[in-house]
């Protein structure tokens, strides 16, 4: 294998510490991977989903290394198996937490707007977000925002997800 390096070809042999870049064909593995065991994890996060009144709120931490393009996609693709639901996913890309909310037609009966929760949940995560009513995005850098509100919470409710869910819990 070849590598390639910031200053050029290195090979595998070579000592020393480098900063290289993964192989092409194994990058586009790798994204392969990703977006397939994020889909796993969604559809097992639909059986699990939080009542909410009517809405059935799905969550779920998609890991690190997805963009908001392919967490758009994933939710896309893999449309929630009830109605009334709002999906969040998240992710950790470059240090940053990104964030999709997407609301279905009778969760946005109920008044819930993805728009508006993302807008909130990236404002606490110390970025901006949002969107229309029924798909958003946003993210911010402040991880650390999660773990201030420990003490109040259960470890179960400490991750992006669950913030929105906090939020849409408290504007009920």
């Amino acid at each position: 294998f070849f590598f390639q390096a910031e200053d050029g070809i290195r090979d595998y042999k070579v000592t020393g510490v480098q900063t290289c870049a993964l192989p092409i064909f194994l990058e586009k593995d790798l994204a392969k991977f990703k977006i397939g065991s994020a889909r796993e994890g969604l559809i097992t996060a639909y059986k699990s989903a939080k009542r909410i009144g009517d809405i059935s709120f799905v969550t779920y931490d998609c890991g690190s290394g997805l963009g908001s393009d392919e967490l758009r996609k994933l939710v896309s693709d893999t449309p929630a198996p009830v109605t009334g639901a709002v999906t969040v996913l998240s992710s950790l890309e470059n240090g940053k937490i990104v964030l999709i909310v997407a609301a279905d037609e009778k969760a946005r009966a109920t008044g819930v707007k993805a728009g508006l929760l993302a807008k909130v949940a990236s404002a606490k995560l110390g970025g901006g977000g949002g969107g229309k009513d029924d798909f958003a995005s946003g993210g911010g850098p402040n991880a650390m925002a999660l773990k201030d509100r420990s003490e109040e919470h259960t470890s179960e409710l400490q991750s992006p997800c669950n913030l929105v869910c906090r939020l849409l819990l408290e504007k009920k």
